[in-house]
Formats: C-alpha cells, structure tokens, sequence
C-alpha cells in the first residue's frame, strides 16, 4: 500500500477504527487516481503488457524488471523468448531495455524493449495480442511527495463524501495533489 492505514487516520485525526475499511477503500482510490494522473505504478507489482507485434515495447515506469517474453509465432504456437522465472532461466540477446529503474533516479521517461543492434525480432502471427511482457514495476519506497499527495487526497475524499458540493466557493490549493505530483508525472 502507497500509505498505511494507521498513517493515514493520524494524517485524518482519526483515533476510531469505525471508518477503517473506508479508509482502506480510499487510500486505493487515491493511489490508483496518483498512479493514473503520474503514469507510473507506485507500489512494485507484476504488470502485463501486450502488444500486436514485436517493435519498440512501452513499459511502465519505474520499470524494475522484464520477467518474461512470450509470443505467438506465424504458425499460432505460443513461444518463450525470455524467462527469469523459469528453472533453467531462457535468456535472449535479441533486444535490449532501456530505462530500468534504480533507487534515486529520475523516472521522468518510459521505458521500453528494443531491437538490439544486428538482430531480428521472431516473426509473429497476424493477430491481437500476439507478444506478452511481463515485468515488476514500482518503487521499493515510494517518494514522500507523492505519498502526502496521497494523504491529501484521502483527506479530501474523506471529508466530502458526496459526488458534489452545494453552496460552498471551492478552489484547489496551490501546492496540493497535482504539484506535489508533477515532480515524478512521466510527460509526452
């Protein structure tokens, strides 16, 4: 979780567990909103990514690692190029990645496969889906910024639970949710 929930009733001044699950509800809701409006995954997870051919593959951010390599070959038989998983290991030298993450970089680009120099990509069937990547991404410790960015919005949603307000002048804060996330926000 991007905070927890004991982190996130202090931040509320909640000392009662009546609200808990709610709480729990909205720190999620708040994470997958930080992660959308970003473009990154926050906590480390397994993300898949498929894609309808072999060419330069987008990644998410912070991307930790390629785990697997899979594909349909032009006779419709699913094939591995790449396996970390797997006992042996099946490795390639076929692409390469660029833009893995390491602790305290900046992760303001996408990282993707390529086509290493001098090879060929395997020939795939014509077809949705045909090539399947499967990779860890998200920080070990996700940033501080992003993390009371988090609790911001919590608070918000906590405290206005209805879907909208009648009779109140609203304006967003300057330095809230959005600023404080623009400093990790993957642009173009």
């Amino acid at each position: 979780m991007t905070i927890s929930l004991t982190d996130a009733k202090r931040y509320l001044r909640i000392p009662h567990s009546d609200d808990d699950a709610e709480i729990t509800a909205l720190i999620a809701a708040a994470t997958a909103k930080a992660e959308s409006y970003l473009g990154t995954k926050l906590n480390s997870q397994t993300a898949v990514r498929k894609f309808d051919k072999f060419g330069d593959l987008s990644l998410p951010a912070p991307l930790v690692s390629v785990n697997t390599i899979t594909y349909v070959d032009s006779d419709g038989v699913s094939q591995t190029l790449y396996d970390t998983t797997s006992s042996p290991q099946v490795s390639s030298d076929v692409f390469q990645v660029v833009g893995l993450y390491t602790s305290g970089m900046d992760v303001n680009y996408k990282p993707y496969i390529t086509l290493d120099d001098g090879q060929a990509w395997p020939s795939t069937k014509t077809q949705a889906e045909a090539v399947t990547v499967t990779v860890t991404a998200g920080y070990a410790t996700v940033p501080e910024n992003v993390k009371y960015a988090v609790l911001l919005l919590v608070n918000h949603l906590y405290e206005n639970r209805e879907a909208s307000i009648t009779g109140v002048s609203v304006e967003e804060l300057p330095m809230g949710f959005h600023e404080l996330l623009n400093v990790n926000r993957k642009w173009g």
